[in-house]
């Protein structure tokens, strides 16, 4: 995939309400411990469109429990994201 065809995917993303979105699939097989560890472990991602997280989750069924799911998050703390998503979406203008 060209950096043109991320651009146009992130563009037309459904932002699901949310500033700078991103999704992650986070599969909580290990029982949601307090361990930083195990909790990073259980986040895959960051995909540019709920469709992208979902077709992944889809099509590599085997590497996740039946728990998993997509989640939308918020890149707006992060100054660097935001930079990245605006030049991004510049790109198809």
């Amino acid at each position: 995939m060209s950096l043109k065809d991320s651009a146009i995917v992130l563009a037309t993303a459904d932002t699901d309400g949310t500033d700078y979105p991103y999704w992650v699939i986070v599969d909580p097989t290990k029982n949601m411990s307090c361990d930083i560890d195990i909790a990073a472990g259980q986040c895959t991602g960051p995909f540019f469109s709920r469709k992208d997280a979902e077709n992944t989750l889809k099509n590599n069924w085997r590497r996740f429990s039946d728990k998993a799911r997509v989640y939308c998050q918020s890149g707006y703390l992060s100054p660097r994201y935001r930079e990245v998503y605006d030049l991004l979406k510049q790109l198809v203008r």
